[in-house]
């Protein structure tokens, strides 16, 4: 509850423009949380014990959470440690077409002693390796409305800082082709191409139009997003499953 609280006034601060049929003041999230701080620390002052059973549950939902945000980390930690372990026989480690195609496309020579032991692809690791490639090239599909370098860049720097996924694609939807949607078109095109190259390690894609888009975007799930609407549409849209992230 005092997360809640805490949750409701960062809303405040950060999407205060969002439309809301409900409006909590200040004095209610303030009063709540205190509220809430008070009954932890007479619960701490009365049993202490009590309240190791509340760490335990949040100690196990923080471990849950953390291997849902970090689970690229946890299966690359799990693919060191499975090369750490011994083999059953020694093989020479060699380099495979992939391996080749991969340093061609990035214009540098691999060798053999190049590749470290612990990062080194085989069958041991192949299904891990396949896990991170999947979470890695995941889409995440922006709606973006009009031609702005200021949206397309924030947005970019969310996907860094809090998405695990490396594909980025912009889809721009318009109901009649007319000389202002072919503009509008021809603008994002540029400007996705310049923050393709602006962000080697992110790949950015926008498809021409939604017909070209559906082919490879599924229905609307959490890695749909748009930008924070300016109208009480908000909540039609998001209850459809997109999430809006930019203000």
């Amino acid at each position: 509850m005092f997360l809640f609280a805490m949750g409701c006034m960062m809303l405040k601060i950060k999407r205060q423009d969002i439309p809301r049929d409900v409006h909590a003041p200040w004095w209610a999230c303030i009063s709540g949380a205190t509220l809430i701080a008070i009954g932890y620390f007479g619960i701490l002052l009365g049993d202490p014990a009590v309240l190791m059973y509340f760490a335990y549950y949040a100690l196990g939902v923080a471990f849950v959470v953390y291997m849902m945000l970090a689970r690229v980390t946890v299966l690359r930690c799990l693919i060191f440690l499975a090369n750490l372990l011994p083999h059953k026989r020694a093989t020479k480690l060699e380099i495979n077409e992939e391996i080749e195609r991969r340093a061609a496309e990035m214009d540098v020579v691999v060798k053999e002693d190049n590749i470290r032991f612990f990062e080194r692809e085989n069958k041991r690791v192949a299904l891990l390796v396949k896990t991170i490639k999947a979470i890695k090239t995941q889409p995440f599909v922006f709606f973006v409305k009009s031609p702005d370098l200021t949206v397309l860049n924030k947005v970019i720097l969310y996907v860094r800082n809090n998405e695990m996924t490396t594909t980025l694609r912009f889809v721009h939807v318009y109901p009649d082709v007319t000389d202002e949607a072919m503009d509008t078109i021809h603008a994002l095109q540029e400007m996705v191409a310049l923050f393709d190259r602006i962000y080697p390690k992110i790949k950015t894609d926008f498809p021409r139009d939604y017909h070209v888009a559906q082919q490879g975007v599924r229905d609307a799930d959490q890695h749909d997003v748009i930008k924070q609407p300016t109208n009480s549409t908000v909540h039609k849209v998001s209850g459809c499953g997109v999430r809006v992230i930019t203000g």
